[in-house]
Formats: structure tokens, sequence, C-alpha cells
């Protein structure tokens, strides 16, 4: 009699390892699937924020475009600083455009500046540019916020590195007609 209850403790033991090594693998095998998902997702996430991004720029820069080639066949640029408006003509224009295409632009801006200074463009087709400079932090890029609002009213925001409210302040009041 104690050799059957033997064999039933030993058996009853090794189905119990069974089942442990059964539930472990399936852990395993789980944790396994869960990590190649979230991988999958972030790589997934990566690269189409990444692909969206660059479609805006890309979109931003041919409206962009688009305004300059209005402004340069007609009347300009008025440009709004301060309490000071100017106009801007001719091939001088296309400044706007190719600093703007030209610069590092940094991750969509989602909040505006309160009370900071800005420089309005109005290319007259209906579209502007709003440039406002962002604070400075230790030891980091000059970066300018830039919301552009094409002529059927989509605004395109962003931050552009490289280039100051000053540098365009200067460039407005040499080349202002």
């Amino acid at each position: 009699m104690n050799d059957i209850v033997e064999v039933l403790k030993n058996t009853k033991k090794e189905e119990i390892k069974k089942k442990k090594s059964i539930d472990n693998g399936m852990i395993k095998l789980l944790l396994s699937i869960g990590a190649v998902f979230l991988a999958f997702f972030i790589v997934f996430g990566t690269v189409f924020s990444s692909v969206y991004f660059k479609r805006l720029y890309w979109d931003f820069v041919g409206e962009l475009s688009n305004s300059t080639i209005y402004a340069f066949e007609n009347e300009g640029v008025i440009v709004e600083d301060r309490e000071d408006a100017y106009v801007i003509k001719g091939s001088k224009v296309y400044v706007f455009y190719k600093k703007l295409s030209n610069a590092d632009f940094g991750r969509r801006q989602k909040n505006l500046p309160k009370d900071a200074e800005s420089i309005r463009v109005d290319f007259g087709n209906g579209s502007s540019l709003r440039m406002w400079q962002a604070p400075m932090i230790e030891n980091s890029k000059k970066i300018l916020y830039v919301h552009y609002t094409n002529a059927d009213g989509r605004l395109y925001k962003c931050n552009v590195e490289g280039v100051t409210l000053e540098d365009w302040r200067r460039f407005i009041q040499e080349n202002a007609n």
C-alpha cells in the first residue's frame, strides 16, 4: 500500500512540475509576443510621426512658396512690427521663403508665447506669417516660433532654429520701400 501511495505522490509531483513548466513557457511566450508588439508600435509610431511631420513641412514650404510668388507678382508684402508697418517689394520678398525653407525645423509648436512681441507678414492673397522669439534657455539654439496661415485658412505651426526676431527686424528695416 505504501508503494501505491508513493507512486501516486511521485506521479502527482511530476504532473505539477509539467504544469509549472507549461505555465512558465506560456508566460515567456506571452511576454515575448508583448515585447514584439510594443517594439513594433514604438517603431511604427516614430516612423509615422516623422513622415507626417515631413509631409506637413513640405506642405508649409509649398504654400509659403505660393504666397511668395503672389507677393512678388503683385504689391509685395506688408510687414507689421510693433507699431510700424513696412512694404517690401520685388525679389526681396523671396527672403522670407528662402530663410524659412532653409532653416532647421524643430518640433510642431502647440502654444503661443503669451504677450510676446511678434512680426506679422501679409502676403496679400489672404495668407500671413507670424513669428515670435522663443525664450532663450542657457546653451540652447536660438528658436523662433512660426505660424503661417495659407490663403485657405490652414494654419502651420512650428519652431525654426538659427533665425531670430532681431535678424528679421534688421532685414525688414534695411529692405523696406
